[in-house]
């Protein structure tokens, strides 16, 4: 056999409906997105208008506490000038969870599950 004969495959995507912001393909690929300033500013709108909501809920303290942190990570990574999004949809997911569980037991929670779906429609995120 002859050492420089190689085999090759296919090591491509086939895709017919595909929807993303940001792709990479292939051996060792990777892909960044970055947000523009237009992005960080709406961002940090849909943020206030989160906390605005937020801090007009009567829960618990504690239940408060632990949401104002997933809050305040979120506003954190968004108000960077080079946001790391895998870090922003962690802290949506977050949010969002902790807003989900909140609104089986307080029924002024559901006030702030609009601002949420907005971050996540930002984030092009699936939270509920």
């Amino acid at each position: 056999m002859n050492k420089s004969s190689k085999t090759s495959s296919n090591e491509g995507v086939i895709a017919t409906n595909v929807s993303a912001q940001v792709m990479a393909v292939g051996r060792n690929a990777t892909a960044n997105q970055t947000l523009s300033v237009g992005d960080s500013k709406q961002l940090g709108s849909c943020i206030a208008e989160l906390r605005q909501e937020f801090a007009n809920l009567q829960i618990p303290d504690r239940a408060k506490a632990a949401i104002s942190e997933h809050i305040d990570q979120l506003a954190e990574e968004a108000a960077k000038p080079t946001p790391d999004r895998g870090r922003l949809e962690t802290a949506a997911k977050a949010v969002a969870g902790s807003a989900k569980l909140l609104a089986e037991f307080v029924s002024d929670a559901s006030k702030i599950l609009s601002p949420i779906a907005k971050i996540a429609a930002f984030l092009g995120l699936a939270l509920f």
